[in-house]
């Protein structure tokens, strides 16, 4: 017996899907957090930013999370971000 797919079921976001692989293979943020040393709010938002750091993200694909349900691996450099243009001529226009 076929059962028809409601009209208002859109594809998965990839957070979405990783929540259901999780719960298909038994793994919760918790134990993640457990097996990374961090806490379990730590991992969770890892894993719904678009990018995590590579040393996290290896973490997870050793834990055997497919690569395609983590976010990018990119090691961002911390601190203020380079000011543009825009910024530059803002302050010169105030005189700072």
């Amino acid at each position: 017996m076929e059962f028809p797919i409601a009209p208002n079921l859109t594809p998965l976001s990839r957070q979405e899907a990783l929540r259901v692989w999780m719960s298909r293979n038994g793994l919760t943020f918790t134990e993640m957090a457990r097996r990374m040393d961090v806490t379990s709010n730590n991992v969770s938002k890892l894993c719904d930013q678009d990018t995590m750091p590579v040393h996290r993200h290896a973490q997870l694909l050793g834990m055997g999370v497919p690569m395609e349900l983590l976010p990018e691996a990119l090691d961002l450099k911390p601190g203020p971000k380079p000011r543009t243009i825009h910024d530059e001529a803002m302050a010169a226009f105030r005189g700072v």
